[in-house]
């Protein structure tokens, strides 16, 4: 089993610009490294639903990128609620390379997010092999640090 480290940074909220479709944030606290980040709608205080979940070498730049995605705008503001974004910061261990290692963190997100019936716009990243994660996340936390592993999928 190989464990990847993920720090989970805090959600930054994508304030609506009136009258256009589109969010304005700011990603200048994001750092420019290697990562994985989520774009999701909290609606009310009990229900999240994740639209899109990536990975990057270069999240701060990925992610000012993605306010010209209108795809990914029209998906969330089609969602009642509030929107938010959370990046995540790759920790390398030793021998680990960041390119493979955040596809693959991202490749169980989108298969553990649609298996949760999120709706997802990024459904070409979910053809993975059989992965599934194995957290040592407590239960009931949220976006915060975490080291997940991933091990070959049992038979059913």
């Amino acid at each position: 089993m190989a464990n990847l480290h993920i720090d989970w940074q805090r959600p930054i909220q994508l304030p609506k610009v009136p009258r256009k479709s589109s969010l304005i944030f700011d990603t200048s606290d994001v750092p420019n490294v290697p990562g994985v980040y989520v774009f999701f709608v909290r609606i009310g205080t009990n229900t999240t639903r994740v639209v899109y979940a990536g990975s990057s070498a270069k999240l701060q730049k990925r992610l000012t990128g993605h306010q010209n995605n209108h795809k990914l705008m029209m998906a969330l503001l089609s969602h009642k609620g509030s929107c938010f974004m959370v990046p995540g910061v790759f920790k390398a261990l030793r021998g680990q390379v960041a390119g493979r290692c955040i596809k693959t963190i991202e490749r169980v997100l989108i298969r553990s997010f649609l298996e949760d019936g999120h709706p997802l716009i990024n459904v070409a990243g979910t053809r993975i092999s059989t992965e599934y994660v194995v957290s040592t996340l407590p239960p009931g936390t949220r976006f915060v640090q975490e080291s997940i592993g991933f091990e070959k999928r049992k038979p059913k």
